[in-house]
C-alpha cells in the first residue's frame, strides 16, 4: 500500500511539472565570434536584444510573459565550439564545458558551431566514426543525431540548433558539402524524415543560418555583402540586420507553438478511423488507425473482449503514431477498442469505442483424389478432383505444369468453387504432367497440397506437311489447288483458309477432307493475302495444326496516282525539279510527261518509266516559264488513266549587282563600330555583307548573311588605324546576285579617352604589373565582353578577352610571359568594351 501511495505522489509531481500554461520565456544564447556579431549591434541599426524588445511589444508580452535571452561565450575555447564537441558536452564527458547548470537555470538554450565546422572534407563513411574529429558529412550527421537525442530527454526545455556558418574562402567542393549537410539538418532530420533517427522531438527547432547568408550563386559561401571587413569569414552589420529579426521571430514563434504541448486544453479526444464500427472479417493482425491530434505527444490504446474494457487483451500507452498493429487476437472473435491521447499537460477522455470481428480461420490443405499419383495412359482431356478442406474452403486454386517446380505452367485456374475441374485441349500426348491444389476463404489461404503426376496417352496422328501453293507465293490465280503430304495415322483432315494469320476471318472451313487435295469455291478475291493450314484427325482425336502458309492473289489494275510536287499553280520551282507523287495502289511503274503546253503537244519528257515515286530529269528548264506535267500507273494487269495536268512556274531571275553608299571609297577616320549602307536592289529578299583587310576578301572580318535592310551596324569593333574593303550582294529565291564593286576605307586612330564610362566596378590588380595581373569586372546582365591590350602608340598587342559572360562578378588572370610582342613596352593600355561602352586603364610594367 505504501508503494502505491509513493507512486501516486510521483505521478502528481510529474503532472504538476507539465501543468497547463507552462511558459518558456527565459534562455541563453551560446556563441563565440560569429554569434557575438549576430547578437549585434555589430556597427548596425539592430541587434538580437532590440528584436526581442520589438517582438515582446508587438505581442503585448510584459513581465513574466516577456521573452528574455542572455548571451554566453560557451564553450570558452573557440576550437571546442564544434559539433563533435557539442556531442561530448551534451553527453557530459567534457568537464571543462559543463552545460548542466545552464540547462537547470534556463528554459531556452540556443547552440551553434563556429565557422571551422564548415571545413568539411568528404561525404565520409562508417569508418569515420573511429575518429570523431573527422569533418565528414557522415560524422556530422552522427554527431547531430546524438545531440538531438540528448536534447529530447530534457523535454521541459526548448533547444534551438543553428546550421553551420558558411566560410567566405574555401574550395567549392567543401562549401557544397556544407550546403548538403545543412539542408539535411533542416529538411530531413528536423522534419522527421531521417530513416536513422526517425520522429523529431517537439522541443527542438533548427534555425537555418547557413542558407540565409549564402546561396547557389555564391557557390554556398558567405555572400560578399555579408562579409566583415576585418575577417571575411565573420558576418557584417548587413548579416546582423538580416539574421537577428529572423532568429528572434522564428525561435519565439516555435516556442509559442511548443507551449501548446503543455496545455491539456489544446488536445481533443481522438477520432477512430479504421476498421469501421462493427466491421466483419477483419484480419487477425489488424492495424487500427485514428486521426492525428495536434499538440498530442503520445497515444494510449486498449483492445478488450467486452465493451466495459474489463477483459483487456492488448494495451499500450506509449504509441507515438496514429496506428497500432494487434498481435494477440484470435480468429472469429468480437473485440472492442478505444484510444486517448496525452501531452505534457495532461490527457483526454477515451474515444468513442468501436467493435470489430476477426475473420474465420484459413482453410486446411485439400487432399488430391484423381487422377491418382503416377498414373499412365491418361486421356488428353482429363477430369481432376480433390477433397474439401477442414476448416472449409470457399474457393480453390488449381495448377497444372510440365515440371514439378511449376515453372512451365500449362494451366493456373483460380476462384474454383467446386472440388473438381475438367481440362480440355491443354495436354499433349506422351507427356508427364504435375498438378496441385490450394484452398482459400475470407480468412486466408492454405499451403499447396502435395504434388501428384500422371502421363498421357500417345496415339494421335502426326503433323501435316504442306506442299502447294508454296509459302509466300505471289500473283496466284483466283482458283488454286491446295495439296499436302499424308499424315501418319490420319483418317481425315480439317482444312482452313482465312484472310488473317490468327484465323478469325475464315473463308473456307472443311472438316470432311479425306484426301490430300482440296479446292475452294467460289473464286478468291484479287490482290488479297490468304493463310491456310491443315489439321489431321483419327479415332483418338485431333493432331496438331500444320504450319500456316500464306499466298497473295493476282492484283487488279492500279489506281491513278496523285501528284505531290510541283502542285498545280506552284511558282519558283527549281530549274531541274524533282517530280513527286503518292504511291498508287497496285502500281509497279509510272509513265510521266512534261510539256510546254497543257495539251502535251510540245513535250519535254515523254513516257519516262520510273520505279519510284519521284523523278529528276537531266534538262534545266528556262527561268520564269510555265510548264505542265501528268503521269499514270502501270502493273502487269493493266494501266490507270492519266492524272489531270498540273502547271507550275520556274524560278525568277536572280537580282542584279548592288550599289554601295557609305562609307565612300577611301573614307578615313571611320569608327571601328561603323554602319554600312547601300542602295536597294530590285527583286532582292536579303543581302550579304563582307568586310576584309584585302581586296580579294581571302580573310573575312565580317561575313553577315540574311540582312533584310539596306544598312548594317557592326556588332564587334574592327582594328584601329587599318585599311578595310567591303562589298555587298543581293539574294532572292532565284539565287544570289553578283557582288558589288568593292570599296575601301580607313578606321579611326586609337585613343585612350573613354567612349562611354561603363561601371566603376572594373579593376586591374596589381598595378604596376609584373608577370601576371587579374582583370575583375561585374555585370548586371549577360553581355559580350572584349578586353584588348595596346602599346602607348595605340597598336594592338593582344585580344585578352572575347566572349559572352553571365551576370555576376568575373575574374580573368592574364600571363604576360605568353605575349612576346610586349617586349620593350613599359606602359600598356587595357581597353574593356561591353557592347558600345568602354573603359580604359593605363598599366605600368615593372
Amino acid at each position: 500500500m505504501r508503494k502505491i501511495i509513493i507512486l501516486f505522489l510521483l505521478m502528481i509531481l510529474t503532472v504538476s511539472a507539465y501543468a497547463a500554461g507552462q511558459k518558456f520565456r527565459n534562455g541563453v544564447f551560446f556563441h563565440y565570434t560569429v554569434g557575438e556579431r549576430i547578437w549585434g549591434p555589430n556597427h548596425g541599426s539592430t541587434s538580437v536584444p532590440n528584436e526581442i524588445h520589438l517582438y515582446n511589444s508587438s505581442h503585448g508580452f510584459t513581465g513574466v510573459d516577456s521573452f528574455k535571452l542572455v548571451r554566453e561565450v560557451f564553450p570558452a575555447d573557440e576550437q571546442n565550439n564544434e559539433w563533435y564537441r557539442w556531442k561530448e558536452i551534451f553527453e557530459n564527458t567534457r568537464s571543462e564545458a559543463d552545460i548542466r547548470p545552464f540547462i537547470d537555470a534556463n528554459k531556452i538554450l540556443i547552440i551553434k558551431t563556429n565557422y571551422f565546422g564548415s571545413e568539411m572534407t568528404s561525404w565520409g563513411s562508417v569508418d569515420d566514426t573511429a575518429d570523431p574529429t573527422i569533418k565528414s558529412v557522415y560524422n556530422y550527421k552522427m554527431h547531430l543525431r546524438k545531440i538531438v537525442g540528448r536534447m529530447s530527454v530534457n523535454s521541459d526545455k526548448f533547444f534551438v540548433i543553428w546550421t553551420n556558418p558558411p566560410l567566405a574562402t574555401c574550395p567549392d567542393s567543401q562549401a557544397l558539402l556544407v550546403h548538403y549537410f545543412c539542408k539535411w539538418l533542416k529538411d530531413t532530420l528536423a522534419t522527421g524524415k531521417d530513416l536513422v533517427f526517425g520522429k523529431f522531438p517537439f522541443n527542438i527547432y533548427v534555425f537555418d543560418y547557413f542558407h540565409k547568408v549564402t546561396d547557389a550563386n555564391s557557390k554556398w559561401k558567405l555572400k560578399t555583402i555579408y562579409q566583415a571587413s576585418d575577417n571575411v569569414n565573420y558576418p557584417d552589420s548587413a548579416a546582423t540586420a538580416l539574421v537577428a529579426p529572423a532568429l528572434v521571430s522564428e525561435t519565439f514563434n516555435a516556442i509559442l507553438l511548443f507551449e501548446n504541448y503543455f496545455n491539456p486544453d489544446m488536445i481533443s479526444t481522438p477520432v477512430l478511423v479504421t476498421p469501421n464500427d462493427t466491421a466483419k472479417n477483419v484480419a487477425k493482425n489488424v492495424t487500427l488507425r485514428w486521426r492525428r491530434i495536434q499538440f498530442a505527444t503520445r497515444y494510449s490504446i486498449q483492445i478488450a473482449l467486452d465493451s466495459g474494457f474489463t477483459s483487456i487483451i492488448e494495451s499500450d500507452n506509449s504509441v507515438l503514431d496514429t496506428f497500432y498493429t494487434a498481435s494477440n487476437l484470435y480468429y472469429n472473435t468480437n473485440y472492442f477498442w478505444r484510444v486517448k491521447c496525452y501531452n505534457y499537460g495532461g490527457e483526454t477522455n477515451w474515444s468513442v469505442k468501436r467493435s470489430f470481428t476477426t475473420s474465420i480461420a484459413p482453410p486446411g490443405i485439400p487432399g488430391l483424389i484423381q487422377p491418382g499419383d503416377e498414373q499412365s495412359n491418361q486421356p488428353v482431356n482429363l477430369f481432376f478432383s480433390w477433397s474439401q478442406s477442414v476448416p472449409a474452403a470457399e474457393k480453390f486454386r488449381f495448377q497444372l505444369a510440365r515440371n514439378s517446380n511449376f515453372t512451365s505452367m500449362v494451366l493456373d485456374s483460380q476462384n474454383i468453387t467446386a472440388t473438381s475441374i475438367i481440362v480440355m485441349n491443354k495436354l499433349d500426348s506422351s507427356n508427364t504432367y504435375y498438378w496441385r491444389v490450394k484452398a482459400n476463404n475470407i480468412g486466408g489461404e492454405s499451403p499447396w497440397s502435395e504434388v501428384w503426376s500422371f502421363t498421357t496417352i500417345s496415339a494421335y496422328p502426326g503433323i501435316v506437311t504442306l506442299v502447294e501453293p508454296e509459302n509466300n507465293t505471289i500473283k496466284l490465280n483466283l482458283s488454286p489447288q491446295f495439296r499436302w503430304n499424308k499424315s501418319s495415322l490420319a483418317t481425315k483432315y480439317l482444312f482452313q483458309l482465312a484472310t488473317d494469320n490468327s484465323f478469325t476471318d475464315i473463308v473456307n472451313n472443311d472438316s470432311t477432307v479425306t484426301d490430300t487435295l482440296h479446292t475452294v469455291t467460289p473464286d478468291l478475291l484479287n490482290d488479297m493475302t490468304y493463310y491456310w493450314r491443315v489439321k489431321p484427325f483419327n479415332s483418338t482425336g485431333p493432331g496438331i495444326w500444320s504450319q500456316t502458309w500464306a499466298f497473295h492473289t493476282i492484283m487488279a489494275k492500279p489506281d491513278a496516282p496523285v501528284f505531290v510536287y510541283p502542285a498545280d499553280g506552284d511558282i519558283n520551282v527549281q530549274l531541274r525539279p524533282k517530280f513527286l507523287w503518292n504511291i498508287s495502289t497496285r502500281a509497279e511503274r509510272y509513265p510521266i510527261q512534261v510539256s510546254h503546253d497543257s495539251g502535251f503537244t510540245n513535250k519535254i519528257y515523254d513516257i519516262v518509266i520510273v520505279q519510284d515515286t519521284s523523278y529528276t530529269g537531266d534538262l534545266d528548264f528556262q527561268r520564269n516559264q510555265v510548264y505542265w506535267w501528268r503521269l499514270k500507273a502501270i502493273n502487269y494487269a493493266g494501266e490507270s488513266d492519266w492524272t489531270s495536268s498540273a502547271s507550275f512556274t520556274t524560278l525568277v531571275m536572280a537580282p542584279t549587282a548592288t550599289l554601295l553608299v557609305t562609307p565612300p571609297p577611301g573614307d578615313t577616320s571611320v569608327p571601328v563600330l561603323t554602319s554600312f549602307t547601300w542602295y536597294s536592289t530590285p527583286g532582292a529578299d536579303s543581302y550579304v555583307l563582307q568586310v576584309s583587310n584585302d581586296f580579294r576578301f581571302l580573310i573575312l572580318y565580317v561575313n553577315k548573311t540574311g540582312i533584310t535592310d539596306t544598312t548594317y551596324t557592326l556588332e564587334n569593333p574592327l582594328d584601329y588605324l587599318k585599311e578595310f574593303y567591303w562589298r555587298v550582294r543581293a539574294v532572292n529565291v532565284g539565287g544570289e546576285g553578283q557582288w558589288s564593286d568593292y570599296s575601301n576605307f580607313f578606321t579611326e586612330q586609337f585613343t585612350a579617352v573613354e567612349d562611354e564610362y561603363i561601371d566603376d566596378y572594373f579593376s586591374v590588380s596589381p598595378n604596376p604589373v609584373y608577370n601576371t595581373f587579374e582583370l575583375k569586372f561585374n555585370l548586371n546582365q549577360e553581355e559580350y565582353v572584349t578586353a584588348t591590350l595596346y602599346n602607348i602608340s595605340g597598336q594592338e598587342i593582344s585580344r585578352l578577352v572575347n566572349s559572352w559572360f553571365e551576370p555576376g562578378e568575373h575574374k580573368v588572370k592574364i600571363n604576360l610571359n605568353s605575349l612576346n610582342s610586349i617586349a620593350g613596352n613599359n606602359i600598356l593600355i587595357c581597353k574593356l568594351r561591353l557592347g558600345n561602352r568602354t573603359k580604359t586603364i593605363k598599366l605600368i610594367r615593372n
